[in-house]
């Protein structure tokens, strides 16, 4: 029976699309006390993005097999925890994962971005910088970083972590914007001014640049070159900035 079941995971992972159809093909054979079963019903629940089911099914077998589990089945249950349950539960989970795993960016990124959501911004450094580490997941683990180190209280460290981004894609909105909030923070003004007029290219009838950039110029006591800016702005239409 192992063996039968481990074939049927091998063919759910090369179909994921078989993985519904089976489900329901299964929707009146119970499985619950039959381990190899269950094993097959979890990995087809999580690859059809039945994320709670899922988790209930893992942790059921888990229960049956006396805490015992594999590699894939902690890292499984783990993340469909984080999506059918995040908090608390699923923290405990990611982190057991990643006892057992030693290493794994997925996990790590998932971890950091949980800590973030529960306003643990300091412990989650540590985990986005490791998921950081590949390349697949290099955006979004910078980008979270960047913001953990600005809820941190390190603005230094979201400068580097944003100007990274914004180096890789000069166009994205939001990696500038928070490199220019990173840098007002950190006390670099003349640098945010220059980091707002990319999105005064990008975006030239938003408000929101135009208005920091002024704001920037006058506590940098610029009186004059601070209503020059608004007064350009309210010529390109910018509402807000012809008060």
């Amino acid at each position: 029976r192992a063996k039968a079941a481990i074939d049927r995971i091998d063919v759910l992972r090369a179909n994921p699309k078989r993985a519904e159809e089976w489900l329901e093909e299964r929707a009146n054979q119970p499985s619950r006390n039959d381990p190899h079963a269950l094993a097959v019903e979890a990995y087809a629940a999580f690859t059809a993005g039945q994320h709670l089911r899922a988790a209930e099914l893992y942790s059921k077998l888990i229960e049956l097999e006396d805490g015992e589990a594999t590699d894939e089945q902690l890292k499984n249950l783990a993340i469909a925890l984080d999506r059918a349950k995040p908090g608390a539960e699923s923290v405990e989970a990611i982190e057991r994962a990643l006892e057992r795993l030693g290493s794994d960016t997925q996990l790590s990124l998932l971890l950091g971005k949980r800590l973030m959501g529960m306003g643990r911004p300091k412990e989650a450094i540590r985990h986005l910088e490791m998921a950081a580490a590949s390349e697949d997941l290099t955006w979004s683990a910078r980008y979270d970083l960047g913001l953990a180190q600005l809820e941190s209280g390190n603005p230094r460290g979201a400068v580097k972590e944003f100007g990274a981004l914004v180096a890789r894609r000069p166009d994205d909105r939001g990696a500038i914007q928070n490199l220019a909030k990173a840098q007002v923070e950190a006390g670099m003004s003349e640098a945010a001014l220059t980091t707002l007029e990319r999105l005064e290219r990008l975006a030239p009838r938003e408000a929101e640049h135009w208005l920091a950039r002024a704001a920037i110029l006058q506590d940098l006591d610029r009186q004059g070159a601070a209503g020059a800016l608004l007064k350009r702005a309210c010529g390109l239409g910018v509402q807000e900035a012809c008060r």
